[in-house]
This record gives C-alpha cells, structure tokens and sequence, in this order.
C-alpha cells in the first residue's frame, strides 16, 4: 500500500470525526437552547447521555446504512417501551406514601434528564 493511500485514509477518517464532533456540538447547543429558564447548570453534564442516544438514533451506521448507528450496536430501539421526552423538562414525581407525610403534597417537582434504558418495564 502507498503511503498517498494511507493518508487520504487518515485525512477521511479526521474529515469524519471533525464532521461528527460539528453535528455534536450543534445538536447539544440546540438542546441547551430549549431547555427551562429554570434549569439548574449543574445538571447540564446529565443531558450528554441523551444527547448521545439521541444522535445515534439519527445518525446512520457507516456499516449498514440502512440501520441508525444505535440499531446497530444496541438493537432495535422500542419507543413505545422506552418514553423519550426533551431532555430538561420540568416534571412532577410521585412520592411514595412511605416517604412523606400524610397530608404531603403526592408528587416533587423534579427535571426529566432522559429515559431509564435499563429499568423501564
């Protein structure tokens, strides 16, 4: 093999891990942009798992390109087992009658990070 060849291969391989970390960068900037005023921006490095499912669901495999990089590695993604809501939304959660009191308001006001992947039905 000629090195000419070795580094138009290496030269395609930056061109896509540049083109990668561009789409990245852009989709977690839009994600950032849409969140609630209120989002505290310690919990903003939480969101990169989403974002990351998020884009591989997008994102074609450069194996097959006929499956999303995520049915590739992991499967089919099943939505109607998994919910996958917008990342930093304001949600309420129930509060087991175990932990509050009597006349204690049922649900916390909390924030929706991404989906339970492992222990969702």
């Amino acid at each position: 093999m000629h090195v000419s060849a070795l580094l138009d291969s290496a030269q395609n391989y930056n061109d896509w891990i540049t083109n990668a970390l561009i789409h990245f960068k852009n989709h977690f900037i839009a994600r950032l942009c849409s969140l609630d005023k209120k989002f505290p921006l310690h919990l903003w490095d939480k969101l990169l798992p989403k974002v990351e499912l998020s884009l591989n669901l997008l994102w074609g495999s450069r194996i097959n390109p006929k499956l999303s990089a995520y049915s590739q590695l992991n499967g089919t993604f099943n939505y109607n087992n998994t919910p996958f809501a917008p990342s930093g939304t304001r949600v309420l959660v129930h509060d087991k009658p175990k932990t509050r009191d009597s006349w204690a308001p049922h649900a916390i006001d909390r924030w929706y990070l991404g989906p339970a992947l492992e222990s969702y039905r």
